[in-house]
C-alpha cells in the first residue's frame, strides 16, 4: 500500500505529524467542529456515558496539545481524526498516548517483575461501531505506525485491550503485534511491536601513526581490536557526518574520515559493519567544530589518541599476528592496510584510482582554497563538518561569522562532466532551476555553494519528492531545446543514438562483463536489437 504524507515543514521530520492518507482514509487532526460527530462515536465505541461537556472539555485539551507538544519538542501525543475520502465523513480517532505501566508477564517490557515501570508509547484506535467490520481500524492504525517507526524512529509501540474484545486483537494481528497476557488485572492484554526494520550499524576507526606504519588498537576485555562506535539505526556508509558524531562520542577523539576501507550489511541480521580510516584533529567537545588549521602534529596526536582511547597501544604487522582479536573476520583488512602502510613509507605509489580526498594533506590544501574564496566574499571560516563522503564525492559543511556554505568535488570519470564549470553555466542558462556556484576551482573540480533552504533526504515526505521530481522534469523538457548550447557548454553527448552505437564495444569489454557469466551474457547480446 503507497501512503501520502504532506507536510509544509522544513524539516525531515515535522514539528506534528502531518496528514496521513491511505488508500481509503485521510488522518487529520481534530478540530472543535467535530466534537458532535465524535462525541456520539466515542460514547457507542467504547459504550460510555460522556458527557458533552466533558468531552468538550477533552477535545479542547487535544486540539490545544498538537501545538504544544510540537512547542515543547515533544512525541506527537494525541489523537487524529479518521475520515473517509469519498465522502468526507468522520468515521473514527486514532492516535498515540504515553502508557506508563509495569507488565510482569511481558517480559519485553518488565524483564525484572520487582523492577520499575516503563514509558511506552500506545497506539489508540476506534471506529464508529456503524462502520466497523471494513478494515478501518487496521488501515489507520498501519499507516500510523509506519508515521512512528520511519519519521520517528520509534523502537516499540503497545497497545491494550480487553481478553474479550477479539476485534482489537485481531487489529494488533494485522499490524505485526505480538499479544500477551499482561499479568495484571488491567489491562489484561498487551500487544507489542517490535520496530523489525531497526538496524544497528558498527563503526570502526581506523587510526594510523603519524610517522610509522602502525595502527592504534584497544584492548577490550574480549581481545585486541579497532577503536568503534555501536548505533541502534542503520547508517548509510557515506553518511560521514553521523559517522564522525558517534565516533567523536565514543572515542573522544575529534576525527576527520579519510576513507572507507571495508563495508558489509546482513540485511537478514539487519546489521551493518564499516570500517574508516581516520585522521585525528585533537578532543573538542563539538564534534561538529573541526578546526581548519590543521590535523594535530605527530607528537600531539599519538598523546590525544593514548588518551582518550582506553588501554590499547600502536601496532605494526609483526605484533598483529601474535595478537588475539575480538573480531577475527577483520585481520585480513588489517594486514593489507598495514602492508599498504608499510609500502607507502618505503616509497610505493598511491594507488591512482583512489580518490583525492583520501590523501593525507587534502584537507589542509582544500581549507586554504575554501579560506581564500570566502574571505572575498567578507566572510572568515569558523568550522567545517564532513557531510558526505563516498566513491564519487565529498560534501563539507562549512560555517562562517556570517552565512553557511558548503563545499563539493566530484571524482574525475570519463562519464562525468567538469560539474563545477558545468554547474555555473548550467545556472546561468537556467537561473531558476540551478543554484550558481559562489566558486569554482576548475583544474580541482571544486565548488562552492551558498547554503540550501531545504535540504531533501530518503526521509523526505512523499508530497515534497513528488514536488522536486515535478521541477525536475520541467528542468529537463525546457533544456530539450538548448542541445546544441548545453553540448557547447561541456555535457556530454548521451543521446540514444549514439548510446545505441556504444552497446556493441561495451559488452565486447572484458571489464564490463567480467561479472557476467556465458549464459548471462548470451542473454544479453541476444537483446541488444530490442535496445
Amino acid at each position: 500500500m503507497v501512503y501520502f504524507f504532506f507536510s509544509k515543514s522544513k524539516k525531515n521530520v515535522p514539528e506534528r505529524i502531518p496528514p496521513l492518507e491511505t488508500e481509503r482514509l485521510l488522518i487529520r487532526e481534530l478540530t472543535m467542529d467535530d466534537l458532535p460527530v465524535l462525541h456520539a462515536i466515542l460514547n457507542a465505541a467504547f459504550d460510555g456515558d460522556a458527557s458533552l461537556e466533558a468531552r468538550e472539555s477533552w477535545l479542547q485539551w487535544t486540539v490545544r496539545g498538537y501545538e504544544m507538544f510540537a512547542a515543547l519538542e515533544q512525541p506527537h501525543y494525541g489523537e487524529r481524526g479518521v475520515v473517509l475520502k469519498e465522502t468526507g465523513e468522520l468515521i473514527g480517532a486514532v492516535g498515540i498516548v504515553p502508557y506508563v505501566d509495569r507488565f510482569p508477564g511481558v517480559p519485553a517490557l518488565t524483564p525484572d517483575p520487582d523492577g520499575p515501570a516503563t514509558a511506552e508509547v500506545g497506539l489508540f484506535w476506534a471506529i464508529d461501531p456503524a462502520h466497523q467490520g471494513n478494515g478501518y481500524a487496521t488501515e489507520a492504525a498501519e499507516v500510523v505506525v509506519y508515521y512512528l517507526e520511519r519519521y520517528l524512529r520509534l523502537g516499540r509501540i503497545v497497545a491494550t485491550t480487553a481478553p474479550e474484545n477479539a476485534a482489537s486483537q485481531a487489529v494488533m494481528r494485522k499490524i505485526g503485534m505480538t499479544i500477551h497476557h499482561s499479568g495484571v488485572p488491567h489491562p489484561r492484554v498487551v500487544g507489542v511491536r517490535e520496530n523489525r526494520s531497526r538496524w544497528r550499524s558498527h563503526l570502526f576507526a581506523v587510526i594510523p601513526h603519524p610517522t610509522a606504519p602502525r595502527i592504534w588498537l584497544r584492548r577490550w576485555p574480549s581481545g585486541w581490536g579497532l577503536p568503534r562506535a555501536r548505533v541502534p539505526r542503520r547508517i548509510w556508509h557515506a553518511d560521514t557526518q553521523r559517522v564522525v558524531r558517534h565516533l567523536h562520542a565514543q572515542v573522544g577523539l575529534q576525527l576527520w574520515v579519510r576513507r572507507l576501507l571495508h563495508h558489509e550489511e546482513d540485511e537478514a541480521a539487519k546489521r551493518s559493519r564499516s570500517i574508516y580510516e581516520v585522521d585525528v584533529y585533537g578532543t573538542s567537545s563539538s564534534e561538529d567544530a573541526a578546526s581548519w588549521e590543521g590535523a594535530a602534529s605527530p607528537e600531539e596526536a599519538t598523546s590525544l589518541v593514548a588518551a582518550s582511547s582506553g588501554a590499547g597501544a600502536w601496532i605494526g604487522l609483526g605484533e598483529l599476528a601474535s595478537l588475539s582479536l575480538r573480531e577475527e573476520k577483520q585481520r585480513a583488512i588489517l594486514e593489507h592496510y598495514l602492508q599498504a602502510l608499510a609500502g607507502a613509507a618505503s616509497g610505493e605509489a598511491i594507488p591512482s584510482e583512489r580518490a583525492p580526498w583520501a590523501a593525507r594533506g587534502w584537507r589542509e590544501t582544500a581549507a586554504r582554497w575554501v579560506e581564500r574564496e570566502l574571505a572575498a566574499l567578507g566572510h572568515t571560516v569558523v568550522a567545517v563538518e564532513q557531510v558526505k563522503q563516498w566513491v564519487l564525492s565529498s560534501v563539507l559543511r562549512v560555517r562562517t561569522d556570517g552565512p553557511t556554505f558548503y563545499f563539493k568535488t566530484p571524482v574525475r570519470l570519463p562519464l562525468f562532466v567538469a560539474e563545477g564549470t558545468f554547474t555555473r553555466r548550467l545556472a546561468a542558462r537556467f537561473p531558476e532551476y540551478v543554484p550558481a556556484p559562489v566558486a569554482v576551482a576548475p583544474e580541482r573540480g571544486w565548488m562552492l555553494f551558498r547554503d540550501f533552504e531545504t535540504i531533501f533526504s530518503w526521509q523526505t515526505f512523499l508530497a515534497e519528492r513528488q514536488a522536486v521530481l515535478a521541477r525536475m522534469a520541467r528542468l529537463q523538457r525546457e533544456s530539450a531545446d538548448h542541445v546544441a548550447a548545453l553540448l557547447a557548454d561541456g555535457a556530454l553527448d548521451r543521446r540514444l543514438s549514439l548510446l545505441a552505437a556504444q552497446v556493441d564495444p561495451l559488452l565486447a569489454d572484458p571489464h564490463a562483463t567480467a561479472e557476467l557469466s556465458a549464459e548471462q551474457l548470451d542473454k544479453l547480446r541476444a537483446h541488444i536489437p530490442l535496445l
